[in-house]
């Protein structure tokens, strides 16, 4: 997947914000969080998951999204964000 396809959107540049921040967060936490549909905000994070950024953890019907802090893509961006928008 190329750079270009994964940060092409505000939503999913937003939700990799709030989830360096804060760090797991359910799909419908992160929907309220956005302000956009259940299904948006799946779609998002299964792009962001997909791309190596989020990794995701089942609890029977429950899905656990976080920052993939393991990944040197991830750190990279991580470090981005904490440069361009400091806390």
């Amino acid at each position: 997947m190329q750079l270009e396809d994964v940060l092409c959107s505000k939503t999913r540049i937003r939700i990799l914000k709030v989830m360096v921040r804060l760090g797991r967060l359910n799909v419908s936490t992160v929907a309220k969080m956005m302000r956009i549909n259940y299904c948006a905000s799946l779609k998002h994070l299964e792009i962001l998951e997909n791309a190596g950024l989020l990794q995701r953890t089942d609890y029977g019907r429950l899905r656990l999204y976080r920052f993939n802090e393991n990944s040197m893509v991830s750190k990279a961006l991580s470090r981005v964000l904490e440069i361009w928008e400091p806390q």
